[in-house]
């Protein structure tokens, strides 16, 4: 479309969305009206990354105001957009609308705009609130659309990188979340700040690197979430190229099952269109459902020969059901622990614990067979007990690593599970995901 059909159709969009308001108005008597519509700029305002933005932000409003009621929506030059009546005053309306504006991670794209009985709009200034901020500065928005002063090209990668801020806090948190399972020591097995437990060939600083590879997977997998359908052969693509960055960092592949599991997570959260965990696990359900696999490297993983060997489902049944052991078991132990008013590395070892007792850890069969994954069950249940008796388990635990070196035992699938729920933990404590 050329700039003059483009212009026409966007003049053409807004007057029928002055209709539509006008004529809603005129009918709905002592009503208060909110219309829900995006703020992008450029000509593209419908990116599969603007439909979920919309989408989450339907989400959000229904739960900001309650008794909210669908009178029209549709999609046009504009984007998409809804109307809806809402039971309460249009200035308390209006709070509530500017409250989700600002809180929302992508609140500086939605648009929300309360219209009082009768059909006038109510504004932020009328209510003592503060201007919208700009996409690029903090100033206010009307006064750096009075002056141009921001380009098409400036206004439009600022945008994209609102629409993907979720994706890059839930990133960052990932690689966070595998930082700290490597700091908590001691661990039975692993590798932690005091030594390598029962890896010799690997070390906490080679770890440390390996997990700095991590940023590059997770922005590779950002940029292809936006794309629709989602490319999943691009997606084990990039899977492969994190391996092989990790690999060349820390001369190990000891991250291997977690850039699979994180991988995935990430993708979910960027399907899902509820902003919630339980949207995640069904997402992660979906995707796990089309992936051909863990072993996406030329060779399978320890963990893979273990699953085949053993007959047992390990990380993709972990995946394929939805991460419940994170979910189900890790996040809910460390939640209690820390409402009980355990220290946090202390509530970290008890997720530890618990964790230990439900994965099916197919690192710890590779290594030691069956006998090896009871021996981790048991331990498990046990050190989760010492824990919530009171009784040291940091002397438990040094014991715990010194048997475990002398048997060669290590679990990297709990390793793995436990960074997945610090991560997750951490991202619902910042951006306030429900369950």
């Amino acid at each position: 479309m050329d700039l003059e059909g483009l212009r026409r159709s966007l003049l053409d969009a807004r007057d029928a969305r002055a209709a539509l308001l006008g004529g809603v108005a005129s009918r709905s008597g002592r009503t208060t009206l909110v219309f829900l519509s995006l703020n992008v700029p450029g000509p593209d305002k419908m990116t599969p990354r603007l439909g979920w933005v919309f989408a989450r932000a339907r989400v959000a409003l229904s739960a900001e105001l309650p008794g909210s009621s669908l009178l029209a929506e549709g999609r046009d030059a504009l984007g998409p957009y809804a109307l809806l009546k809402v039971p309460i005053t249009a200035a308390n309306a209006k709070v509530a609308c500017v409250r989700l504006e600002e809180s929302l991670p992508f609140g500086r794209l939605v648009d929300l705009d309360v219209l009082a009985p009768g059909g006038a709009q109510v504004d932020r200034a009328s209510l003592g609130l503060p201007p919208r901020r700009c996409l690029v500065c903090d100033r206010a928005a009307v006064e750096c659309i009075r002056t141009a002063r921001h380009s098409s090209a400036e206004l439009s990668s600022a945008a994209l990188a609102v629409a993907r801020s979720p994706l890059v806090a839930l990133a960052r948190a990932l690689a966070d979340g595998a930082r700290a399972e490597l700091d908590l020591t001691p661990k039975p097995g692993l590798v932690d700040r005091l030594d390598s437990g029962s890896h010799p060939d690997l070390s906490h600083a080679s770890m440390r690197r390996s997990i700095d590879t991590l940023p590059a997977y997770y922005q590779d997998l950002i940029e292809l979430a936006d794309g629709e359908p989602l490319d999943l052969a691009a997606c084990v693509s990039a899977g492969v190229r994190a391996e092989e960055r990790a690999l060349a960092a820390a001369g190990s592949n000891a991250h291997r099952g977690y850039i699979f599991l994180s991988g995935l997570l990430l993708l979910a959260a960027a399907a899902d269109q509820t902003g919630t965990t339980a949207g995640w696990r069904a997402e992660t359900r979906a995707v796990a459902r089309r992936l051909p696999g863990e072993a996406t490297g030329a060779e399978p993983s320890h963990g893979e020969q273990a699953r085949r060997g053993y007959r047992v489902e390990g990380v993709l049944g972990e995946a394929a059901a939805g991460l419940p052991s994170v979910f189900d078991h890790g996040l809910p132990a460390l939640d209690d622990a820390l409402a009980r008013g355990l220290s946090p590395e202390t509530a970290q070892h008890y997720a530890m614990a618990v964790l230990m007792t439900r994965v099916e850890d197919t690192t710890a069969l590779h290594r030691c067979g069956p006998a090896g994954l009871a021996r981790l069950k048991e331990d498990g249940a046990s050190l989760a007990a010492l824990i919530e008796e009171g009784g040291d388990h940091l002397r438990r635990l040094r014991a715990l690593n010194d048997d475990y070196r002398a048997m060669r035992l290590t679990m990297g699938g709990v390793a793995d599970c436990l960074a997945l729920t610090l991560a997750v933990r951490t991202t619902v404590a910042l951006s306030g995901v429900p369950g």
